[in-house]
C-alpha cells in the first residue's frame, strides 16, 4: 500500500471509529472534554487503533487532530455540535450523530472487512465501560495514563 493510500485508509478508519464511538453511545456525547477523554481512553487503555496524537491540556490529554475531524464531520453534516449554556460564562458543547451520520456509519459497517468489524465490536464493548464513568473519573483516569516524557 502506497504512502498516500495508507494515510487515506488511516483517515477513513479514524472517521469510522469516531462515528462508531458516537453510534455506540446512543448517537450522542455531552461535552468536548468527555469526547476527547473517551477517544483517548479508547486508544490508550483499550488499544482501539485511533491515529490521533494527544498533548497535555487543561483537563488532561487533548488532540487537535480529533478536534479538527469533529469540525469536518460537522461541516459535512454527519455530526451536530450543539452549545448548551450551563451558566453565565459556561457553555458545554454536545455532539449528536445526524441521521446522515447514522446512515453513513451503517453503510460503512455493512461493507467493512472482518478485521474492521472486530475493531468495532471491541470498541462497542469498551464504550459500555467508559459510559459508566462520570466525567471527573474519566479525566482522572485519562491523566493517570498519560506519560508526557
Amino acid at each position: 500500500m502506497g504512502g498516500e493510500s495508507l494515510v487515506r485508509k488511516r483517515f477513513v478508519d479514524d472517521v469510522l471509529l469516531v462515528l462508531a464511538t458516537l453510534f455506540y453511545r446512543k448517537g450522542s456525547l455531552k461535552g468536548r472534554t468527555r469526547f476527547q477523554k473517551t477517544v483517548f481512553l479508547l486508544k490508550e487503555k483499550f488499544d482501539v487503533p485511533f491515529t490521533f496524537k494527544f498533548r497535555p491540556y487543561y483537563f488532561g490529554p487533548y488532540s487537535e487532530d480529533l478536534a479538527d475531524l469533529i469540525s469536518v464531520l460537522e461541516a459535512v453534516g454527519v455530526l451536530d455540535e450543539m452549545p448548551q449554556r450551563l451558566g453565565i460564562d459556561i457553555v458545554r458543547y454536545n455532539y449528536k450523530l445526524t441521521e446522515k451520520g447514522k446512515a453513513y456509519f451503517r453503510k460503512f459497517k455493512g461493507s467493512a472487512e472482518k478485521e474492521t468489524l472486530e475493531k468495532l465490536e471491541k470498541l462497542k464493548e469498551n464504550i459500555i465501560e467508559i459510559n459508566q464513568m462520570n466525567t471527573r473519573d474519566l479525566i482522572s483516569t485519562a491523566k493517570a495514563l498519560v506519560n508526557w516524557n
